[in-house]
């Protein structure tokens, strides 16, 4: 039978994963979003509205990365939970192998 612990590491380095995996798309987005403002800025929206969009732009892509951010560090702990997980999950199979069986 396998250790509940193992289970619940293999999901929970799955999910690390998928925070790390939307992180990155969220990244494309940032990327996309901040050429389009420099070419608006640059070439098209020149005047007070482009300005304004541009400074709305600049709050939308802070309020992003500190998205992104906490998706980071959501990952780093999962991923630290997971070798947690490992490490105490040895640590029970190591005592329950020394654990004296008694005879019937």
């Amino acid at each position: 039978m396998a250790a509940v612990t193992a289970n619940t590491s293999s999901i929970t380095l799955n999910s690390a994963q998928l925070f790390e995996e939307a992180n990155d798309k969220l990244h494309n987005i940032y990327l996309q979003v901040s050429e389009a403002q420099e070419t608006l800025k640059s070439q098209a929206m020149v005047t007070t509205a482009g300005a304004n969009l541009s400074r709305a732009i600049d709050s939308w892509t802070q309020d992003l990365n500190d998205i992104r951010n906490t998706l980071q560090q959501m990952s780093a702990q999962l991923r630290l939970t997971a070798q947690q997980l490992n490490a105490s999950n040895e640590r029970n199979t190591e005592l329950a192998a020394s654990t004296p069986v008694p005879s019937i």
